[in-house]
């Protein structure tokens, strides 16, 4: 029976350093459950300001903003591929583009995000792989927040009169 015990806490050891050196060698991220938990603390993110929020396999892209638009920051996080557990924080705080227009952040093998506090109204985004176009609807009165794929072909994003909206800039691995 004291040797059963013996392996037990052995192995729960050996479990543990090997936890410790994932983590320690940034191998451990933050699971997709607690992004947004993570970034508002990270950020200092009051729990009274609202998220625009969507998360793929490989990227979550999260626009925090209070109730009456006039404040507002963001966070990017990714997932990379391989011996990786979890989302890492990548990019985040306030731009200008992301006020005023719609501002595209782009990270080679992760994909796009597009984020707005919607001053055009913004109310579908269409995107076009070739085979199939997916629309995604979008609340025209609050900002967004969107995750497209890695290749996703052409993206054309309409206000609520069906008029085509253009991307105002791009942040190319940011």
């Amino acid at each position: 029976m004291k040797k059963t015990h013996k392996y037990i806490i052995r192995i729960l050891l050996v479990m543990g350093v090997i936890t410790l050196f994932f983590y320690g060698a940034g191998n451990i991220g933050v699971s997709k459950t607690r992004i947004e938990r993570d970034a508002r603390k990270s950020h200092r993110i009051e729990e009274n300001y609202e998220v625009a929020k969507s998360v793929s396999d490989t990227m979550a892209a999260m626009l925090f903003y209070h109730k009456d638009l006039d404040k507002f920051t963001y966070s990017l996080y990714l997932n990379p591929k391989g011996l990786s557990f979890g989302y890492y924080y990548r990019s985040g705080g306030s731009r200008g583009e992301i006020k005023e227009g719609i501002c595209e952040f782009r990270y080679d093998e992760y994909g796009r995000a597009l984020l707005s506090m919607n001053k055009e109204k913004v109310q579908r985004v269409e995107i076009n792989n070739g085979q199939e176009i997916k629309s995604i609807d979008i609340d025209s009165e609050k900002p967004f927040s969107i995750v497209l794929p890695e290749n996703c072909g052409i993206v054309k994003i309409y206000d609520k009169d069906n008029n085509i909206v253009p991307i105002t800039s791009t942040l190319i691995n940011d």
